[in-house]
């Protein structure tokens, strides 16, 4: 009991003089970084460079001291009270840590394992006095954090795209519709598909569903985000108009443009027919035909790669033609 409180009192004294070293350390970097400083002699400033480093190599001499009389009283308990993106430890010592007396042993490395089966890696730590630092998660499970949710429309297709920042215990989403009718009805959501999700994740995760072939009207789209317990939860609602049959025939700029090495040529048909699309040089020569087949009304895309072509750096034209219609337009390939 003495020579804890004796360590007491050590610690006590180290905390004080640390804290003095720090607020002169402080206010020498703060005069340091005046813009008067270098107009000060030059002994002085040199006077002021030493002082500042015999500062911190003092710094660091007490910390290394404050550590060892630390571990010196007991083993240290850190609880985590705080959130796994904002973490905030208490430490526990005395009648409230359960490690109390426990030698480090074959723990003496760090050492990782789920002790409190939640799913969280808590951590062994062996201190050099063979004392073990145990270090628990208890924090709140991440939700699954979704980012970004959006909805684009390619021909008769609905492309969905979305990503989360965070995960925990993700069983997956189920993606739901509904369609928007003009009349004042209640909303009817369906289930269309369903993509696993990545359990738990502190890292980025990016998903994807198409819904293929709708029809053309306005479409809400949600995602219900299922837990492994089956617990749920749902996202926020996009909004979508899929197109009716283009009235015309028509070839849009492919994009991006100038590109390297894939772009996107977009082209719709009125009504089922025949087409061809060709790629020419800038002389007019035939490079590749790149659709040559039925196809039927709406809208397509067609993606380039100037790499499975062996394309060379330069201007290149696309040709389309399908029954009376024949457009043309130009595009760039940079390397």
């Amino acid at each position: 009991m003495n020579k804890a409180r004796s360590t007491h009192r050590q610690l006590w004294r180290l905390y004080s003089t640390k804290k003095k070293y720090e607020s002169l350390y402080t206010r020498i970097s703060s005069e340091i970084n005046d813009g008067s400083f270098y107009e000060l002699p030059e002994m002085i400033r040199k006077g002021m460079l030493r002082r500042l480093r015999l500062l911190y190599h003092r710094l660091l001499s007490l910390f290394k001291r404050i550590n060892i009389a630390a571990a010196a009283l007991t083993t240290a308990f850190l609880m985590l009270t705080g959130t796994a993106l904002a973490p905030a430890f208490t430490v526990q010592t005395g009648i409230n840590n359960p490690l109390n007396g426990v030698s480090a042993g074959s723990l003496s490395i760090p050492t990782f394992g789920d002790v409190d089966g939640d799913g969280d890696k808590d951590a062994f730590i062996g201190n050099f006095n063979g004392d073990v630092i145990f270090y628990t998660d208890i924090a709140t499970p991440l939700p699954v954090e979704l980012s970004t949710f959006t909805a684009v429309t390619e021909n008769n297709d609905v492309l969905l795209n979305w990503k989360t920042a965070t995960e925990v215990n993700n069983y997956g989403f189920e993606v739901q519709r509904t369609a928007i009718s003009q009349q004042l009805t209640a909303e009817t959501w369906q289930k269309i598909g369903f993509i696993p999700g990545s359990g738990t994740s502190n890292s980025p995760k990016e998903y994807s569903f198409t819904d293929k072939d709708a029809q053309p009207g306005t479409y809400k789209y949600r995602l219900k985000q299922i837990d492994n317990d089956g617990k749920f939860e749902y996202s926020e609602e996009v909004e979508v108009n899929v197109n009716a049959v283009a009235a015309s025939y028509s070839l849009q700029q492919n994009y991006p443009n100038p590109f390297n090495p894939t772009t996107v040529i977009k082209y719709t048909l009125p009504s089922e027919d025949r087409v061809t699309l060709k790629l020419y040089d800038v002389l007019g020569r035939e490079v590749a035909t790149l659709i040559n087949a039925d196809q039927p009304a709406g809208n397509h895309t067609y993606t380039l790669s100037s790499e499975k072509l062996h394309l060379s750096s330069g201007v290149y034209i696309y040709k389309i033609q399908s029954g009376s219609f024949t457009d043309v337009k130009k595009m760039i390939l940079l390397k």
